[in-house]
């Protein structure tokens, strides 16, 4: 099976050839996420640190892992693979990193599975893989529901907000996260994507802050394509006087806020660890208001429908909009 990161963006048809001509099963980290589509049959999704993604890369005869750390932010506990590994990295530090390689690639991600795809393009089908993809298919299913199934327990009070926005927004709207709980727990998981680059969060050292001011250089880099931010109170807080940016510029752009009172995810960590929560409950502005003072609208909804709908109308406004949901902690 193989896993994919960011590393390999650049290289999604290849991958997508390699992996039906052998039959394997795709899960991705959260940076490589839409690298294969994800309604494709051999897509797992982004669950790497997820416990059925984690047994079919431990399950596997061979492991390859293109453009990828196996970072700790994701992968807490390092793998047990039983296979042989394969590792594609293009800076030679990662090739060993978090798990050693058997085979070992320093090469350019897109280059390497460019190569690869021709390879297997031009040869017979290697002995004793002759029908794996169905069985890559099966795999792939199984692995994807038992996620899908944790990513429920762990965040299902965030899937309706995708669902509706996802209902709403044009198909090949840019989703921009941040370090919030609705990104990670709900984007990542409830957000299927059919091509890469189309969420923008990030990754490993929780930095609070990132969602608007990425979401306006995304707009800026592809002025034709649609983008939305959607995001927690606490991370928006960080970069809040962005929106200044933003009004300047005249920028369309949606900005939805899930406002659960606070830094969310450090107050669950510290109930996990019976820790009487501290510094994680905050004192919030007027979202919306805060939103007109600094010229861009600002607008209060109830639920996810409205949310959507706002976030809709915003594409075509001369302005950012915030968009604030109150959803409670």
């Amino acid at each position: 099976m193989i896993v994919a990161g960011g590393g390999s963006l650049g290289g999604a048809a290849p991958l997508r050839v390699a992996a039906e001509a052998l039959g394997a099963p795709v899960v991705t980290t959260t940076a490589g996420k839409g690298v294969l589509d994800e309604d494709h049959p051999l897509a797992v999704g982004p669950f790497l640190g997820f416990a059925a993604a984690r047994k079919l890369m431990e399950d596997a005869d061979v492991l390859l892992v293109v453009g990828s750390e196996l970072g700790d932010a994701e992968l807490p506990d390092r793998l047990a693979p039983r296979g042989a590994v394969i590792r594609v990295d293009l800076d030679p530090a990662q090739l060993h990193k978090n798990l050693r390689a058997t085979l070992p690639v320093h090469a350019d991600a897109r280059e390497a599975l460019a190569a690869l795809a021709a390879g297997l393009a031009a040869s017979a089908v290697p002995a004793g893989l002759a029908g794996t993809e169905r069985a890559g298919e099966r795999r792939a299913a199984e692995a994807r529901a038992g996620c899908l199934e944790q990513a429920v327990e762990r965040g299902d009070r965030w899937r309706e907000a995708q669902d509706a926005l996802r209902a709403e927004l044009p198909g090949d709207v840019v989703v921009v996260g941040d370090s919030s709980q609705v990104s990670y727990l709900g984007t990542a998981p409830f957000w299927p994507l059919s091509e890469p680059r189309r969420y923008l969060v990030p990754v490993g050292y929780s930095t609070l802050g990132y969602g608007l001011p990425a979401a306006i250089g995304a707009r800026l880099a592809e002025p034709a394509r649609p983008v939305v931010a959607l995001l927690g109170d606490g991370a928006f807080m960080f970069s809040a006087q962005e929106l200044v940016t933003g009004a300047e510029l005249g920028l369309p752009l949606p900005v939805v806020i899930l406002d659960n009172h606070g830094f969310g995810e450090i107050r669950q960590n510290m109930l996990d660890r019976d820790i009487a929560p501290y510094a994680v409950d905050l004192a919030r502005p007027d979202f919306a208001a805060l939103a007109q003072a600094m010229g861009c609208h600002g607008v209060r909804v109830t639920n996810a429908a409205e949310a959507a709908k706002q976030a809709a109308a915003a594409l075509t406004a001369a302005r950012p909009t915030v968009i604030v949901w109150e959803v409670g902690p």
